[in-house]
């Protein structure tokens, strides 16, 4: 159970100024040493600002590729564009010293509505002879150029 900062701060105060033992008097709250001492820990360092409940949310994701190297991986497709998703990854980890895998470049060239040439379709079964997948750009924009908000990409040498 989450408390307010407010009452993180009564219960700091009740402890300091209990003549009991600190513990008697965190068990007679029906709080846990440990945490007591995280708050107290907090609060001392950094005010009552510290004591204030932060988000337990990450701030990144730990596997997402970073926005430029997925811009490379899209402008080398753009650059070579008889390579597969297999091929680009294989040679984007050779020539950058930066691995991604093959789904990972597929799922990238998927969002940016690429049209995959035959040859991929060929070599990727849940493909089927569909040549365009129809699946949102997300929530930004490689800013290549690459396709306006609808439509899908038509590279040069890629079968339509």
């Amino acid at each position: 159970m989450r408390l307010p900062t407010s009452e993180k701060l009564e219960i700091i105060g009740l402890v300091e100024q209990s003549h009991l033992p600190a513990r008697r008097t965190l068990q007679m709250l029906g709080i846990k040493p440990s945490t007591f001492y995280r708050w107290y820990d907090r609060f001392r360092s950094g005010g009552l600002e510290a004591l204030e409940d932060k988000p337990s949310k990450p701030d990144r994701v730990w596997n997402r590729i970073p926005d430029d190297i997925r811009q490379r991986v899209v402008m080398m497709a753009f650059e070579q564009p008889e390579l597969s998703p297999r091929e680009l990854a294989t040679r984007f980890t050779d020539t950058n010293s930066y691995y991604v895998s093959e789904s990972s470049v597929y799922r990238l060239l998927c969002q940016c509505r690429f049209k995959f040439p035959q040859k991929c379709r060929s070599k990727i079964p849940q493909l089927g002879g569909f040549s365009v997948i129809n699946r949102p750009c997300g929530d930004r924009d490689l800013h290549f150029g690459v396709a306006d908000r609808g439509g899908a990409v038509a590279v040069p040498g890629w079968a339509s």
